[in-house]
């Protein structure tokens, strides 16, 4: 989704419209820690997902 936005959009607006998602997904992800599905496959595909956020949005 913010990927798409990085085109069209100046940098620094860019990044302001990833941290709602990012925002999002850190809630989401305890969450799910909260109700333990403390899952060692859904923690490393989370890590993995945020490290791909992060360097997109490093250009």
């Amino acid at each position: 989704m913010c990927s798409h936005l990085f085109v069209q959009i100046p940098f620094p607006i860019h990044i302001l419209q990833c941290i709602p998602l990012l925002h999002t997904i850190h809630h989401s992800f305890n969450v799910w820690k909260k109700i333990e599905i403390n899952n060692t496959l859904l923690t490393s595909l989370f890590s993995g997902f945020e490290k791909l956020l992060i360097k997109q949005n490093s250009f």
